[in-house]
């Protein structure tokens, strides 16, 4: 069974200059809330994210010598937890191990990438390790386009059917310089 239809509320456009000032007035107020609700949480989270950092710094610091510690002690006894019959074992729930990691291409000391492609380009095959990425020039295309907006058509791109897309929008924004976000100034005796 389909969803019963709703219609939409009707909208109530201003019919005199007065009325369109007043509902402007109350568009930027509440553009204002927005952004005033914005900034409240975004310095709430970098409080919060803050204080997570400040927390975790020495558990990191911890965990990071427990496991140097232990994978000395699996260069030693590796063997012995897997009877040397695997590279990885688990213990107290958790697994540790040997693994090979993904393969990497490492340029020699001192090289560029860029040096290496020139390199590579010049031998003979080069052209089989070598990538190339396409992607549309979309700003020459509509150039073209628009260059050819009298009716003419292009041999390449108008049998594709390539074609500029442009509308008009209504827009709102204030005029002038936009005002700076409000700095946010910590006060002693400040209830939260």
């Amino acid at each position: 069974m389909a969803a019963p239809r709703k219609k939409a509320l009707a909208q109530e456009a201003p019919s005199t200059l007065a009325e369109a000032i007043s509902l402007i007035g109350t568009y930027g107020a509440i553009v204002h809330e927005i952004a005033r609700l914005g900034l409240d949480a975004n310095t709430a989270i970098a409080m919060i994210e803050a204080a997570r950092d400040e927390a975790i710094k020495p558990l990191e610091v911890e965990v990071n010598d427990i496991f140097k510690r232990l994978r000395a002690w699996w260069a030693v006894a590796g063997d012995a937890v897997t009877e040397g019959k695997r590279k990885s074992g688990e213990l107290a729930g958790w697994l540790l191990g040997i693994r090979t990691t993904t393969p990497s291409l490492k340029l020699p000391k001192g090289a560029k990438a860029e040096d290496v492609v020139a390199l590579v380009l010049n031998g003979e095959g080069g052209l089989a390790f070598i990538s190339t990425k396409h992607s549309l020039d979309k700003p020459a295309i509509i150039k073209v386009l628009r260059e050819l907006g009298d009716g003419r058509e292009h041999p390449l791109l108008s049998p594709i059917g390539l074609t500029v897309s442009q509308r008009e929008e209504f827009f709102i924004d204030r005029v002038g310089p936009k005002p700076a976000d409000p700095e946010v100034i910590e006060t002693e005796g400040a209830e939260a």
